[in-house]
């Protein structure tokens, strides 16, 4: 008998994966996990793979297709159960492997290849990379199966599509985590509430603000004395304010807020559950200020955890059951109020005469403290996807809308567009003259 080492077969980002330890016999079999549908064209190479293994050995090695994932075995798990002797062999896209194995996250970006030549002489790189990688989980890459990337990895509905003509009028989905990652990605500072004690709090505490490094550019205020601080920039083109902080003037000083700010700014989550989620959110980005316009979303639900800990705990809390409704106080001719909205950090101010008519009246929405935000990332947006265009792209205009929902999912609410994105682009060359306009 022989002791086999653990191997993985690698497409472009498929692999295919033996454990340590397995003992060859004279006669065996292996399984072979394959989250693809048999009616694939990879699951048929993968079946043609089995039959040339079988005749090689004369009959010695026989590989069984487990084909649809049937083994109950997830692409994103091949790291943890290959070892384990679950499947001999596995079937995955390279991009899965991230989470276990970090440095294999962006070897092999999709789209950055332009030919099958191309890909075909990266093969040998990609094995010594994956090589090193694997060896740490005792995991050995032993082949790639080379798919057409640039045509069979874009699944049309209806009619096919079979020119860029076409293509320019579909919404494209990619789930690439590295598209995810680098989409509107920019520094920025972040300014939240936060409790005394650092820890995230909606309704309480002070104002902080940190920058894209994580220094503290703001030091836990009073919010009742926000207008110390924060200015709000008037622009000619535009009916929403700019809001900054005063000290780093209106270049440096804007930020932003709502669930990835939050997430930015505070030390902890009281809550067990969101915490352990926190902690995971914080080493994404190595204990840094996370800058990616989409991780809104992954900042997002880790605050709904957090919400229903807290509603659970809320609920048994004596003062929901107390008959005493009203609190009094002493009367004042100014009153701040701040707290954490969902989408984020909101500001009303109020001032009244003696005779109790409003003399002053201040709000800065979320939306507006997102204001520059939600620019920058539509300039980044734009200037990645127009490529020298001279016409605004369907793909383009639904690049800009996940741009801003990132930061407002609620914006086409608040307008009054009922199931649209109320939107408006211009194409302007550098001289201000209008080349093309588009409304979603």
């Amino acid at each position: 008998m022989i002791k086999l080492k653990p191997v993985i077969y690698v497409s472009i980002s498929f692999i295919f994966t033996f454990v340590t330890n397995f003992i060859y016999a004279a006669e065996f079999s292996w399984k072979f996990n394959n989250g693809l549908p048999e009616t694939r064209n990879e699951s048929k190479e993968l079946d043609r793979f089995a039959d040339d293994v079988k005749n090689a050995t004369n009959g010695g090695l026989n590989i069984k297709i487990y084909h649809g994932g049937s083994l109950g075995l997830k692409n994103n798990d091949v790291l943890r159960w290959l070892p384990t002797g679950a499947a001999e062999m596995g079937l995955v896209w390279a991009n899965y492997l991230g989470r276990d194995a970090p440095a294999l996250n962006a070897v092999y970006i999709q789209g950055s290849v332009g030919s099958s030549d191309e890909h075909i002489k990266a093969i040998p790189v990609l094995k010594d990379i994956y090589s090193a990688e694997l060896k740490k989980w005792g995991i050995v890459p032993s082949g790639f199966m080379g798919l057409p990337i640039l045509y069979a990895s874009i699944f049309c509905k209806g009619e096919p599509v079979n020119s860029i003509e076409k293509l320019r009028t579909k919404k494209l989905r990619v789930w690439s985590k590295d598209m995810v990652d680098t989409f509107a990605e920019f520094p920025s500072n972040h300014l939240s509430l936060v409790r005394k004690d650092g820890a995230l709090d909606i309704y309480n505490g002070v104002l902080r603000a940190v920058d894209a490094n994580g220094n503290r550019i703001l030091d836990d205020v009073d919010c009742q004395d926000y207008d110390k601080y924060i200015e709000e920039e008037v622009r000619n083109w535009s009916y929403m304010k700019f809001p900054y902080l005063k000290h780093l003037g209106k270049e440096k000083g804007w930020y932003r807020v709502g669930p990835l700010a939050r997430l930015n700014v505070v030390d902890f989550i009281p809550t067990p559950l969101a915490q352990k989620e926190f902690e995971e959110f914080k080493a994404y980005t190595h204990g840094k200020p996370n800058n990616m316009s989409l991780h809104y979303h992954w900042a997002r639900l880790i605050e709904v955890l957090y919400a229903a800990e807290e509603i659970r705990k809320l609920l048994k809390d004596p003062d929901l059951q107390n008959d005493d409704l009203v609190i009094k106080g002493e009367k004042t001719n100014k009153g701040v109020g701040v707290i954490e909205a969902p989408r984020g950090t909101l500001f009303h101010h109020y001032e009244i005469n003696d005779n109790d008519q409003i003399t002053l009246a201040n709000l800065i929405v979320s939306t507006t403290n997102n204001n520059e935000p939600m620019n920058q990332a539509v300039n980044h947006t734009a200037k990645s996807t127009m490529n020298n265009q001279m016409v605004i792209t369907e793909g383009m205009m639904n690049a800009v809308e996940v741009a801003i929902r990132a930061y407002d999912p609620c914006l086409s609410c608040a307008t009054h567009a009922l199931g649209k994105m109320p939107l408006e682009i211009t194409l302007v060359n550098e001289n201000d003259e209008i080349i093309n306009t588009k409304i979603k």
